[in-house]
């Protein structure tokens, strides 16, 4: 329709007088025409050019119309999200779920020869087709209405997103079963090092979350997980100062903080590295270093293993205070008293 005020409602109007309901409506704007994709009830004695003649009727050009079963009133964002869920449960849905969501079919041999696209000219005459990357290939769809210019964008943001998401699933199921839950050893004549985090530390926080068990990582996220993804690794290097320690090439505890005042901080120590002494030490050094970065208190909180906050503070030397808040255990710790932690790690 033409992007004008008033259009919809000469639009409405003129479906109210025929009897015509509309249940739902989206709207797909352009530069100078806007795309309204609307989802109506007509009488039962009305055919399709009888609807196309009433919506050109009230100024509409170019309309399609096609039946549907209730599933269109979904709002579109749902449907997508929708989409990106059914793709991760199956990935080998992709190619469907994107043609539903677009409500169109999919074209099976875009690169045709002369001779077969000749042949099925009549069959496609006037349809629009809609090629959108997937990884290294692509999904080539087709219908008879036009794709608006935010259809294309939401199809190439959902291949983009499900790609990414199945990309990093991959990374983390090529672990070595074997390796799962598995306490990393050190080697001959190794010792734990202790050091600041660095972006690259992103695949071997995935690795160390692996071998945790859903209780520890509940302990350090707030609910269980199965794991972690390589996305939500990055996340968590960029939240805060994180420290790392290191067994060979793999790293079997961490402690992230994050400023503010009070600074908060966040421990996770892979379960056969509990009880060695790690994660006291992991906690008197992240609290050298938030006060490095200005804080006068430390809180470290715990849900799922409150008896652990009081041992851990005495190990670690810290003295603190220790409360319950929303069922949750927090120990405040007093900074006064602490050295800030400057450049190395190791040692200090």
């Amino acid at each position: 329709m033409t992007d004008r005020p008033g259009a919809l409602a000469t639009l409405a109007a003129h479906c109210g007088d025929q009897g015509v309901n509309i249940l739902g409506l989206q709207i797909f704007p352009g530069v100078d025409v806007v795309t309204d994709e609307l989802v109506v009830k007509v009488p039962e004695d009305w055919t399709e050019d009888r609807l196309v003649a009433l919506v050109e009727g009230a100024g509409g050009g170019e309309t399609t119309v096609r039946r549907c079963s209730a599933a269109a009133l979904a709002d579109g964002p749902s449907r997508f999200l929708q989409g990106v869920r059914r793709v991760l449960d199956d990935p080998s849905a992709i190619t469907d779920t994107l043609a539903d969501l677009l409500d169109c079919e999919i074209d099976d041999d875009p690169e045709e020869t002369e001779e077969q696209e000749s042949a099925e000219a009549s069959s496609r005459d006037g349809a629009a087709s809609l090629t959108v990357p997937i990884g290294d290939s692509a999904i080539t769809v087709r219908r008879k209405a036009p794709f608006t210019g935010t259809e294309e964008a939401r199809a190439k943001v959902f291949a983009s997103v499900v790609t990414d998401l199945l990309a990093d699933l991959a990374t983390v199921m090529e672990l070595p079963i074997e390796q799962a839950r598995t306490a990393v050893e050190p080697p001959s004549k190794s010792e734990p090092v202790t050091r600041l985090a660095v972006p690259g530390d992103a695949m071997a926080l995935v690795r160390m979350a692996d071998r945790c068990s859903s209780k520890t990582l509940a302990g350090r996220f707030g609910t269980p997980l199965l794991g972690l993804q390589p996305r939500m690794a990055r996340q968590i290097l960029a939240e805060g100062a994180t420290l790392v320690v290191e067994v060979g090439h793999e790293i079997v505890a961490m402690s992230t903080v994050t400023a503010g005042e009070p600074a908060q901080v966040a421990l996770l120590v892979e379960d056969g590295w509990q009880g060695r002494g790690v994660g006291a030490r992991l906690l008197a050094l992240s609290a050298r270093l938030a006060k490095a970065g200005g804080a006068d208190e430390l809180v470290l909180s715990s849900e799922y293993n409150s008896a652990a906050v009081p041992r851990l503070s005495a190990a670690s030397g810290l003295s603190g205070r220790v409360r319950h808040v929303n069922g949750r255990v927090e120990l405040i710790v007093s900074l006064r008293r602490v050295a800030p932690l400057l450049q190395s790690v190791e040692g200090q």
